[in-house]
């Protein structure tokens, strides 16, 4: 069976003097349009996630909400606590205890972008903020054996 795996960093938050702990922070304006934007991207993918996986942070929940919405997805988000801060070795536990095909997964860095580099067969760069990456897998998901379907951030949208 072919999986397919779909990372995004969560959007830009407000910085972290202006919220009352680093979990609770907010994404600001530039954050939700950026999401938005995603959002409206991913559907030019023709790809639909069997399930999403987000961490629980205030910053994760809000642009996986918008990104969601955007891309008009009615998939079903599992929030965990895992993700917040989680090493590659996280998000890859995650992915290897999921039986879906296709998993979106919204988190952090510098895990997020230390995952993405580990399984993709060629080198990524670090995901800039709502940045997104589509990794295939042939069979099960491996170290260095994803190939690169998109790499996007908003900025080049």
């Amino acid at each position: 069976m072919i999986k397919t795996v779909i990372l995004l960093r969560h959007a830009k938050a407000e910085e972290s003097y202006l919220a009352k702990t680093d979990f609770d922070r907010n994404i600001t304006e530039r954050g939700i349009s950026d999401s938005q934007k995603m959002g409206h991207y991913f559907t030019s993918l023709n790809i639909v996630p069997k399930i999403i996986f987000s961490s629980d942070s205030a910053r994760t929940t809000q642009t996986v909400q918008e990104f969601v919405k955007a891309a008009n997805l009615n998939t079903d988000i599992v929030f965990t606590h895992n993700l917040y801060h989680a090493l590659a070795s996280d998000y890859l536990k995650i992915l290897n205890e999921c039986e879906k095909d296709t998993i979106l997964i919204v988190g952090h860095n510098m895990g997020i972008s230390a995952i993405a580099d580990w399984l993709s067969e060629t080198s990524v760069p670090e995901l800039p903020t709502c940045g997104l990456l589509v990794l295939q897998f042939k069979r099960e998901i491996k170290i260095k054996k994803g190939i690169v379907l998109a790499y996007q951030a908003p900025k080049k949208i």
